[in-house]
């Protein structure tokens, strides 16, 4: 894992395993709703195993690496962080209480 803490947005490189062991990096965020949600440069070292929810950027080609957007990420001790993608173009799941029903 590796952070770049760069405004807008900051990187988060993660290592990816999809079902047949190809790995691949992906995800992004705020750097402010980061910090502002308790993520710090101390929270996210390398090494650390993570659970990210969240989805794929719209281009979905993944040339040379996947690209997301995270929604929450879910630490080894359960603890979960909320990364800020929720809202106006993230996909609704029932993740996000205020987000209306689907009809």
């Amino acid at each position: 894992m590796k952070v770049e803490w760069i405004n807008p947005p900051a990187w988060v490189h993660v290592e990816v395993e999809d079902e047949r062991g190809k790995t691949s990096g992906w995800l992004k965020a705020a750097p402010n709703t980061l910090i502002r949600n308790g993520i710090t440069k101390t929270t996210l070292v390398p090494g650390t195993v993570i659970i990210v929810r969240g989805y794929q950027s719209k281009g979905g080609l993944c040339l040379p690496i996947c690209i997301a957007n995270g929604r929450d990420v879910t630490f080894p001790d359960g603890s979960k962080v909320f990364m800020g993608s929720s809202g106006t173009g993230a996909p609704r799941d029932g993740a996000d209480p205020r987000e209306s029903k689907r009809k």
